[in-house]
């Protein structure tokens, strides 16, 4: 199906989705002009009286209908890994376990154009698609080296400490709450230093086409979503608890495929100076533990203001213990105040 075939989808998803537009001005004007905030109070619940997914659930032809244009957007568009180093993240894996988990992946569009790229040498069920039952059973096709699975991705991730988990087209139909709920499902599955997350979504800019600004209008209409810029990524996944956020953009579309890894921290003991813990900057908390960021690299990450570890023995990276970063609980439980240490320490 090319582009043919996205037309006619994106003229039956217009017809569908039209009721959520006409509501727009009334809703606006009703909520003081406010974006809407949650999928169960979009302009399209105000209107149908039911939120997009109770719809959909109610309406399975039209459910039809959305994954026949879901499924023409993937395939009118260049695969996410040509501009994004799949490869070299392959090397890096475990010799077991999952490479990547495509949630939300539909009847696995993305995922078997992945298992074609990489080849016969990946082994059966190294790749994961993941969607609702009814989506995965229709996968027609799959290569050996792709397991479906059914999955409701607000539910507990169960592919603990795959190498990546890979999202196409899925954050953009929420809210940044309901989007946060998604990502601490998947954040709680990573691994520290191991895992990262993949987003392949548009990434609006100033210069984004009418059709895509539009997008993002329909994406606020109809179930309270977004289509989001650059900055707004950033936010949102700093937000969730991830770091080193990269955006590998699309040459010439407004696409791009954005990287992210689990925020962490870190606590070693430095002889004769104390404990420290990575954090966001350096900081002298109550417990007088100073706190730094450290990603991901041991070696090169420990320099701080004020406070310079170089080349630190294997000794005390071994002995470094690695935990969860978490910014709401760290605000929370300590009272901080910035400081400078006002001397350099080599260990």
């Amino acid at each position: 199906m090319a582009k043919d075939g996205l037309s006619h989808a994106w003229i039956n998803h217009t017809f569908t989705t039209e009721p959520s537009v006409i509501a727009l001005p009334k809703y606006l004007a009703a909520h003081n002009y406010r974006n809407p905030t949650d999928s169960e109070n979009s302009p399209w619940a105000y209107h149908m009286g039911v939120s997009f997914t109770g719809y959909l659930q109610a309406n399975p032809e039209i459910f039809t209908h959305l994954s026949g244009l879901m499924k023409a957007k993937v395939e009118d568009t260049v695969p996410w890994f040509t501009t994004y180093p799949v490869d070299e993240m392959v090397k890096g894996c475990k010799p077991d376990g999952a490479i990547l988990v495509d949630i939300g992946g539909g009847t696995g569009r993305d995922i078997k154009t992945l298992a074609q790229h990489l080849g016969s040498e990946i082994s059966p069920g190294r790749l994961i698609l993941q969607d609702l039952p009814s989506l995965v059973g229709e996968a027609k096709d799959l290569p050996s080296a792709v397991e479906a699975k059914g999955h409701d991705f607000f539910g507990e991730q169960p592919v603990k400490g795959a190498r990546a988990y890979y999202m196409h087209n899925v954050l953009h139909d929420w809210s940044n709450a309901e989007c946060q709920k998604i990502l601490t499902q998947i954040k709680e599955a990573m691994e520290p230093g191991y895992s990262r997350l993949l987003i392949n979504e548009t990434v609006l800019a100033l210069s984004s086409a009418p059709m895509v600004r539009a997008t993002d209008l329909l994406m606020m209409s109809v179930n309270a979503g977004a289509e989001r810029t650059s900055e707004q990524w950033q936010e949102l996944l700093t937000a969730a608890g991830f770091r080193n956020i990269q955006i590998h953009l699309s040459p010439g579309i407004d696409e791009g495929l954005i990287e992210a890894e689990l925020g962490y921290s870190v606590i070693l003991e430095v002889p004769g100076i104390g404990s420290f813990r990575a954090g966001d900057r350096q900081q002298l908390l109550e417990s007088d533990v100073a706190t730094y960021t450290c990603f991901p690299d041991i070696r090169t990450a420990l320099l701080v203001t004020g406070l310079v570890i170089s080349q630190p023995p294997l000794e005390l990276v071994a002995s470094l213990k690695l935990v969860h970063w978490d910014a709401a609980a760290e605000a929370k439980n300590h009272s901080a105040r910035d400081v400078s240490l006002g001397r350099s320490v080599e260990v």
